[in-house]
């Protein structure tokens, strides 16, 4: 039996955990789309809650997306959050040590 097929249920049980892991984290996401994202606004805050919605509309969406407020904001908040996030990184990695002495870059003359 060579080294392939002996790792081969190793193999398996590793995507297979993974596969479990990405449903377990998309969960979430799939829920607020379906689950909150395609009811009406005033069924949102319902008591008792409805776990499974009845009516289907695309309500919420319509008004993000169809509002140049909400995209505009969207834009400048996104592009906002890219840049700090960016001119933080480079501030901080700017002042990170080096894995060499500086004198190994500059060469030895050996």
């Amino acid at each position: 039996m060579g080294t392939a097929a002996r790792d081969r249920p190793r193999h398996y049980a590793i995507y297979s955990l993974l596969v479990a892991m990405t449903a377990i984290m998309l969960f979430p996401v799939a829920w607020d789309v379906h689950g909150v994202g395609s009811v009406p606004t005033s069924s949102v805050n319902e008591d008792p809650a409805q776990w499974i919605p009845t009516v289907f509309t695309l309500e919420p969406y319509l008004k993000v997306l169809g509002s140049p407020r909400y995209l505009w904001t969207l834009f400048v908040n996104s592009y906002f959050i890219a840049i700090v996030v960016t001119a933080f990184s480079l501030f901080i990695g700017r002042w990170q040590p080096t894995p060499w002495p500086a004198s190994a870059s500059r060469g030895s003359g050996r």
